[in-house]
């Protein structure tokens, strides 16, 4: 077996190898390099699986899950390892291959997609599904500042500007320099080698990567460009774009605007709100010169809230609702108002386990170490004078100085270069990633089987919001599905234009939950 190019125990006149075992199965076979180069690592990963519940915390027994130990920088197989979780589903009727599934984030682990299982589950039919925890997530030596990440902190499992200090200081203490060891790059070659010893003979491996998991797997085709029998990439992040906080806070405002153009075309909003974008900045400034008092909005805490609702697919259609509400202020829409962001921010009942699963002390340490960019003055001009944001630049940035950052590697200002079969989706109102992060792997992978489809309606995350008028499986889902059967063929992609259309009316049941009323607009 051949990992990232590197010579297995054998060649170029080895003198031994050492075999180390862990508890669980996983053989680490080390080799003495030859001539000049570092030593070479060649893995033999024997997981010991068992059975476990595919609904983390459920009692299903419909998976199997494995922990495996690898070491923390590829490039020094003898030095400290970390613990990498797997689960898998295995195929009803047997398997063709498998399909790696990777969350996004970063900090998100691989039980995101367990929630969000109906949408995938079409896609398992013939492939065995492999959900991995990132490094520093779950149960993937999970990357932490305790204290800062109670419940009961001031940030719940944020790390506020006033608990930076002690985080920092936590994470220097326990991790030093290994801290270093939870770079995109070290997980992309987490995958290429779980991919190399599972992969049985004849199989084919497709992995797909979601919001930040498309980050990774840029990565991933860097270290192993021909690895994959095929590979979807969903709600982009490129390598170009893919950076903090203006492009995430401004996405939110093209995103945003371009919703309210939408609303401008349809007969129901425009009817009920004129001109919505200059509505909403003659609205802004009103709520700053005290308009709506009753309410106590802001026009900070409102280009938020509207931010946070353009990223939920059903919640969005809402907003031009919420501005006439804001801009009448009766005493009904401030009942109405107040109810929203009461049913809007309800935490679940009961809080799925799963949340404390993430990481969001990994989310900043990749996103400082390698993915963050200074504001341009024209950009924090632009975000000033935006009617939604995102709040990463008020949010994320007074951490940024004093984080305890990893040095980036060369991978990052890379480019992959790969000519398996790859498929783009993307929406055309999605706020998080919009859609110029997708611009340099759409330039990248332009070959006879890499292909670029866009939704103009959809939000983030194609597989799983791009409901159509038919109901059953999602456009996104569809289109991946044909992807997986016959990657060098062109899917049916027609559903793609009309798939998570906007309805401005909105729904009764939805209207009520929001507001209390089963019409949004309140008359």
């Amino acid at each position: 077996m051949r990992i990232g190019g590197l010579a297995p125990a054998g060649d170029c006149g080895y003198a031994e190898a050492m075999r180390l075992r862990s508890t669980l199965g996983l053989l680490l076979v080390f080799g003495v390099a030859c001539g000049d180069e570092e030593p070479a690592p060649a893995f033999d990963l024997r997981l010991t699986w068992r059975t476990c519940a595919w609904q983390s915390g459920g009692d299903d027994a419909e998976a199997e899950c494995a922990t495996a130990r690898v070491p923390d920088r590829w490039s020094a197989p003898d030095g400290a390892t970390l613990e990498l979780f797997v689960k898998r589903r295995r195929a009803a009727g047997g398997a063709r291959g498998q399909l790696w599934l990777l969350a996004g984030g970063p900090g998100v682990d691989g039980a995101f997609f367990e929630t969000l299982w109906p949408h995938y589950a079409p896609l398992a039919a013939e492939l065995d599904v492999y959900l991995l925890d990132h490094r520093g997530t779950g149960r993937s030596s999970r990357l932490s500042c305790p204290d800062e990440e109670e419940p009961g902190s001031p940030g719940g499992m944020e790390v506020t500007t006033g608990e930076l200090a002690g985080c920092a200081a936590y994470l220097r203490a326990t991790w030093g320099a290994r801290l270093e060891a939870f770079r995109p790059s070290e997980a992309a070659h987490d995958v290429q080698a779980l991919i190399d010893a599972l992969r049985a003979p004849g199989d084919e491996v497709f992995v797909y990567g979601r919001s930040y998991g498309t980050y990774l797997l840029h990565r991933y085709l860097q270290v192993a460009p021909g690895q994959a029998s095929g590979v979807i990439f969903d709600s982009s992040c490129g390598p170009t774009e893919c950076a903090f906080p203006a492009f995430f806070d401004l996405g939110h405002a093209d995103a945003g605007e371009l919703l309210l153009a939408h609303c401008d075309t349809d007969p129901v909003c425009a009817g009920r709100l004129p001109n919505p974008s200059a509505a909403l900045a003659s609205l802004l400034d009103d709520l700053d010169r005290g308009h709506c008092a009753a309410l106590g909005w802001g026009a900070g805490y409102t280009r938020r809230l509207l931010a946070l609702m353009l990223r939920d697919r059903t919640v969005r259609q809402y907003i031009p609702a919420t501005i006439r509400r804001l801009q009448r202020c009766a005493g009904s829409d401030v009942q109405a108002l107040q109810r929203l962001t009461a049913a809007f921010f309800a935490a679940p009942d009961p809080a799925p386990a799963t949340l404390t699963l993430r990481s969001m002390v990994l989310r900043d340490h990749i996103v400082f170490s390698e993915m963050w960019r200074e504001p341009t003055g024209a950009e924090l001009a632009a975000l000033a004078d935006a009617s939604f944001d995102g709040g990463a630049t008020a949010g994320l940035g007074p951490l940024y100085a004093d984080w305890p950052r990893y040095q980036a590697d060369a991978l990052v200002d890379g480019r992959a270069a790969s000519g398996v079969p790859v498929l783009m989706l993307h929406g055309g109102l999605d706020p998080q990633t919009p859609l110029a992060a997708a611009a340099s792997l759409r330039a990248l992978f332009d070959g006879p089987a890499q292909r670029f489809v866009q939704f103009p309606f959809a939000p983030h995350g194609i597989v799983d919001t791009t409901v159509t008028a038919a109901g059953g499986e999602t456009c996104g889902t569809a289109i991946v599905g044909d992807f997986l059967a016959a990657p060098a063929a062109a899917p049916a992609t027609g559903c793609a234009a009309t798939a998570a259309a906007l309805d401005f009316a909105g729904e009764a049941s939805v209207s009520t939950w929001l507001f209390g009323v089963s019409d949004p607009w309140g008359g």
